[in-house]
């Protein structure tokens, strides 16, 4: 990534509508696709992204914005652990378990699960705290 910031654009995509479900419910406060897509363009516009980077992007905004199907198609096409772990959630909030298992198997051991894991520890850690 070279040029600009993609920080602040994404920030506000996310940080609209609350904390999506783990199920397939959209919430009443979900941007809709044309909405997601406007941001995202502008997002992109100043920030050299590879193709396969701003599909990562998307299909991560339109998981959180409870889009599934259209997240689904565009992970399906992406052959990486990256891809494979958008698929492999996509697949659990629909909720088609055995099909999240198999796409969570093809992610391999991801960096992120770490990081994942110390931020739920602490959560929990504060939760018992309280």
């Amino acid at each position: 990534m070279h040029g600009g910031n993609l920080y602040h654009p994404i920030k506000e995509l996310l940080d609209a509508g609350g904390l999506a479900e783990l199920g397939p419910n959209r919430r009443a406060t979900a941007w809709s696709i044309d909405r997601l897509d406007k941001s995202l363009t502008v997002a992109f516009q100043d920030i050299r992204l590879t193709p396969a980077l701003k599909d990562l992007l998307r299909t991560g905004v339109y998981l959180w914005h409870d889009h599934l199907d259209e997240a689904h198609r565009i992970a399906q096409e992406i052959e990486t652990p990256e891809g494979s772990l958008w698929h492999a959630i996509m697949h659990r909030r629909e909720p088609d378990y055995g099909n999240s298992k198999y796409w969570f198997r093809r992610v391999g051991a991801h960096p992120s699960f770490l990081a994942l894991a110390i931020e739920v520890g602490e959560l929990l850690e504060k939760r018992n705290e309280s």
